[in-house]
């Protein structure tokens, strides 16, 4: 016999990966207004989507701010993919990086030095007055509710969904659509 089939299957609903949901433009400005030294990190983070890692492994080399276009170049050693790709900039994101760049920076030198711990996150969270988990315990607002922000505020703003897909760096737009869009927030009585 089969000394496992007496273990139910789990309920899929309950132990999926923890799912996080993507923050209000109002929660964005609170959370933004208690940041403090972190501030640009997080606006850096939703205005790319950049993962944790990639925000602690980006360097000085790979921010192209003095272009027309400025852009993130991510190298693939820093990406988990390990394809490396372009990540374009918002000019007032490019600006803020730009004004804080040290004159001697080296290439190599890491751009935020550190990344916030993720108690800092849960700090900053509870300081803006926001709720960590949503109130069915499902939803957590984790430090990769940046990235689902910004793959939620683009799909709000008519975005294509093979562009989202482009600069979300997946391969699949299932992913992007299923995991990374929070459909809590989409007008659905303003569509209707």
């Amino acid at each position: 016999g089969n000394p496992l089939e007496s273990i139910p299957l789990p309920d899929a609903r309950i132990h999926r990966r923890r799912l996080r949901r993507a923050l209000t433009p109002d929660e964005v400005s609170r959370l933004l207004a208690v940041a403090g030294k972190r501030e640009l990190c997080y606006r850096v983070a939703l205005a790319s989507g950049l993962r944790r890692k990639e925000l602690r492994l980006l360097e000085w080399r790979d921010v192209h701010l003095d272009d027309s276009r400025p852009r993130i170049e991510l190298r693939p050693e820093a990406t988990k993919n390990r394809r490396g790709g372009t990540i374009p900039l918002p000019e007032s994101v490019a600006r803020r990086l730009a004004a804080v760049k040290p004159e001697s920076a080296a290439a190599t030198a890491r751009v935020f030095k550190p990344i916030p711990a993720l108690q800092t996150w849960f700090a900053d969270v509870k300081r803006a007055g926001l709720a960590a988990w949503d109130d069915d315990g499902v939803l957590r607002l984790g430090f990769h509710s940046l990235r689902v922000t910004f793959a939620t505020e683009l799909e709000r703003a008519g975005v294509s969904p093979r562009t989202i897909c482009e600069l979300m760096r997946h391969s699949d737009y299932k992913l992007t659509a299923t995991v990374y869009t929070d459909t809590r927030v989409r007008d659905v009585f303003g569509a209707a």
